[in-house]
């Protein structure tokens, strides 16, 4: 059932996702003062988190249900040319964590995406960039604030 719910609202999905992504892609910030010393995998681990999020609230905004919308950014995010135990890993973000910074980065993560997408769905226009951007950015001072490594986060003990 949930391919065939994938199918029929695949249309409305991409509409929604391709302008989401628009939005939000161009405000993602992964510069930071020190960022070149911030481990790569780390920023691979928050641009995947960060598109499934996105994904996953597309397929809400167009009417699929939770389950349809998790599966689908599931297998969006294994098409990416980033290495799989990061994708898995991000992944887990979704997954009802146990380390309470990680439940705490995907609350946020999922407040953040929600509010542009829901913004995007409806057809009005999209908040000031500077907000977005701003949004963006704390996301991303927050992640790397919790202290989280790729090792840590990628073996799943977090």
């Amino acid at each position: 059932m949930i391919i065939l719910e994938i199918f029929s609202k695949r249309n409305k999905v991409k509409v929604i996702l391709d302008a989401g992504w628009k939005v939000i892609g161009e405000n993602i910030s992964l510069s930071e003062p020190d960022a070149e010393h911030f481990d790569a995998q780390l920023k691979l681990f928050y641009f995947v988190s960060v598109y499934y999020a996105t994904v996953y609230q597309a397929a809400v905004a167009a009417g699929m249900s939770t389950s349809a919308a998790h599966y689908l950014a599931r297998v969006q995010t294994k098409k990416s040319k980033v290495e799989m135990p990061i994708v898995l890993a991000a992944h887990e973000v979704f997954a009802a964590p146990d380390d309470e910074k990680l439940k705490e980065y995907s609350t946020r993560l999922s407040k953040v995406v929600e509010s542009i997408m829901s913004t995007v769905a409806s057809g009005k226009p999209t908040a000031d960039e500077t907000e977005t951007k701003a949004s963006m950015g704390e996301l991303y001072r927050y992640f790397r604030q919790c202290g989280f490594s790729a090792a840590e986060l990628i073996s799943g003990k977090i």
